[in-house]
C-alpha cells in the first residue's frame, strides 16, 4: 500500500477522509516541514518513502525538473483545484490500495483519473 504525504495547500477533509479508510497519510505541518522549501518538501517524502499529494502547481515544475535531471523521487500527485473532495479521497485511495509504488516513482499522477 502506498503512503502519502500532503503539503500544506491539502485540504484537511482530503486528510480526514483518508485516513478514516486506512490510509496512510502524513502532513507536512506533522512532519514540522510546513515552512520549508517546496524542493526540500519532495526530497523529504521521497526520505520517508511517501507519496507528496498537493493542489500546488509549484509541483508540477519541480517533478519535472527532476524527471529531466535525473533526481529520483516518490512520485507526485497532483490534485486540481476544481476536482470533488469526494472524488479526491476516492482516487487517492484507489492509487494507495492498487497501484505499485514503482510505478508512481519518478512520475507525476494527475487527479482526478478521469475526465
Amino acid at each position: 500500500m502506498n503512503q502519502f504525504y500532503a503539503d500544506i495547500n491539502l485540504h484537511g477533509d482530503i486528510v480526514t477522509g483518508l485516513r478514516r479508510r486506512g490510509i496512510d497519510v502524513l502532513t507536512a505541518q506533522e512532519d514540522n516541514a510546513d515552512a520549508v522549501p517546496d524542493t526540500v518538501l519532495l526530497e523529504r517524502a521521497t526520505a520517508l518513502g511517501r507519496i507528496l499529494v498537493t493542489y500546488d502547481k509549484d509541483f508540477l515544475t519541480i517533478g519535472t525538473a527532476f524527471q529531466a535531471e535525473g533526481i529520483s523521487f516518490s512520485g507526485i500527485v497532483w490534485i486540481s483545484s476544481r476536482t470533488a473532495l469526494q472524488v479526491c479521497i476516492d482516487d487517492l485511495k484507489l492509487l494507495a490500495l492498487v497501484e505499485l509504488p514503482e510505478r508512481l516513482a519518478n512520475q507525476i499522477c494527475y487527479i482526478p483519473l478521469s475526465a
